[in-house]
């Protein structure tokens, strides 16, 4: 097969585990034979934005198109741009592919999609985080708390502008970004957790598999039997944000009864640091804590054998944390919040330990239990690497195989779903108010209210209805095929009356 991979990053210049976990499949893949290329966003491309270039990477053909740091700013498109898109069906000529594969695309372009489908051919999506039903990616609300309501998008952002600079109400981003992530043929989710939040928000259920991520074994030694060292060593690692709960651990070790015979390492950046550094300082912490800064892979993979535990304090509900993977293939005890994915890889009490999201307490009452019993940790440290063991990349690409080669092209799955291209003005004030109400409306929760500018005509030619001005754009929408389509006025009474029909 030839399989494309997509991907906002790609290595070596990446973000986190899921960039990792891109090239690690592709790599995998291309060990069984399998002609593999990359199509990915580059920020600070050398020839700018836009621009697109190829070179080969670890034997992989990667074309890399150039982003900006704005693409990732939550509050603009970071869902579409048909630039984008046509540059990816440059790839598409270039590469020929029979099988698409598209992990994080925030920063590229879901259009994408829509270009594959086109083609008539197989495509899959990998879901690393919430993106494709909560633009924050993290689900925190605003207060801090985990949001259960997948309909209310526009309490924590009510706008977000398009590629082109134009203001819309959220919906339409909520709407766009779920109705073209149906047009994938399958999901891949690492875990159960995440494929069931995408289930409850509305996403097909017979489009999941479950796929976990694997890790390279090879690259990591189990702990040898040593003397425990003076004091327990503890470390984290990952980006210095709110919603990774760095500051829970620091408030932990400032409580715990034995934290004098805790050594912390903190490994990373982020937004957080010049606050964390201060709170160690604050609390006297200095001689307990150290920040190391970000690590390239072979320093953590050092890292990973040189602790006793790893922590991962997480508020969000995490998906299935790579560093976790790659603490038990070192043979490192893991405690973790017990949130999202984690407690799928994390078993109390069998392969680390789990506390409360937020509870600075229950973390410190496990370090000092750790602490004080020195066997517990080499204990769980060792079942957790037995756990792991079949949980390998190869593994994860053998599932990968016969998915791609099971699969077959998939209808839109949009059975419950009733179309509404969107013509209308954005900014004209009836029409947001229209819009504002059919979101506070149940009966409006199957309604997809597509933006004509950002969907192809095959998606205007399913759609049931255009929402549009009385007069203007009536040419307009000849040209797009959507003449012919009932038209709903600015206010929206129609479509209140056609759904109450």
């Amino acid at each position: 097969m030839r399989i494309l991979y997509c991907s906002s990053f790609y290595p070596p210049a990446f973000v986190g585990g899921a960039e990792l976990i891109a090239h690690e499949h592709a790599a995998r893949l291309r060990a069984h034979r399998h002609a593999v290329g990359v199509f990915a966003g580059a920020v600070a491309h050398p020839r700018g934005r836009w621009s697109l270039t190829q070179e080969t990477y670890e034997g992989l053909p990667v074309w890399r198109v150039g982003i900006a740091q704005s693409d990732f700013d939550l509050k603009v498109s970071a869902f579409f741009d048909p630039r984008i898109d046509a540059l990816f069906e440059n790839v598409l000529d270039a590469f020929r592919p029979d099988v698409i594969h598209m992990h994080n695309l925030v920063g590229l372009s879901m259009g994408m999609l829509s270009v594959a489908r086109r083609r008539g051919l197989r495509c899959f999506l990998t879901v690393h985080d919430h993106w494709g039903f909560c633009f924050k990616n993290t689900l925190l609300r605003p207060d801090g708390r985990v949001c259960t309501d997948f309909s209310r998008c526009s309490g924590c952002f009510p706008t977000v502008s398009d590629c082109a600079g134009r203001t819309y109400p959220m919906r339409l981003r909520r709407d766009f970004v779920r109705h073209q992530a149906r047009l994938a043929d399958g999901f891949v989710s690492p875990s159960y957790y995440l494929a069931c939040a995408y289930v409850r928000a509305g996403f097909p259920v017979d489009k999941f598999s479950v796929i976990p991520y694997g890790v390279a074994h090879e690259r990591f030694r189990p702990k040898a039997d040593r003397e425990p060292a003076a004091r327990l060593k503890v470390g984290f690692v990952g980006y210095l944000g709110d919603h990774k709960g760095v500051a829970v651990l620091i408030e932990a070790v400032a409580r715990a009864q034995r934290r004098g015979e805790l050594d912390v390492v903190v490994a990373g950046e982020g937004h957080l640091q010049d606050t964390l550094e201060e709170r160690v300082r604050r609390e006297g912490l200095q001689h307990i804590v150290r920040f190391a800064g970000k690590l390239d892979n072979q320093d953590v993979r050092q890292m990973h054998e040189s602790l006793d535990v790893l922590v991962v304090p997480s508020i969000w509900p995490e998906n299935s944390p790579v560093t976790i993977y790659e603490a038990f293939a070192g043979g490192t005890a893991v405690v973790a919040s017990r949130t999202g994915g984690i407690p799928e890889l994390v078993h109390h009490g069998v392969t680390g330990l789990l506390f409360e999201p937020g509870s600075a307490a229950e973390l410190a009452a496990a370090l000092d239990r750790l602490a004080g019993d020195r066997g517990l940790a080499e204990r769980l440290g060792r079942q957790a690497c037995n756990a792991i063991r079949p949980v390998s990349l190869s593994s994860a690409a053998n599932q990968l195989e016969r998915l791609y080669q099971s699969a077959h092209p998939a209808p839109s799955g949009r059975a419950n779903e009733r179309l509404v291209i969107v013509a209308a003005d954005p900014a004209r004030a009836e029409w947001k108010d229209a819009l504002a109400r059919c979101d506070a409306d149940e009966r409006f929760e199957s309604v997809r209210f597509l933006f004509v500018d950002w969907v192809d005509e095959q998606t205007r030619l399913e759609a049931e209805w255009v929402w549009a001005p009385d007069v203007p754009s009536v040419a307009r929408l000849a040209a797009l095929g959507l003449a012919d389509k009932p038209r709903i006025a600015p206010d929206g009474a129609a479509l209140r009356e056609a759904l109450a029909g």
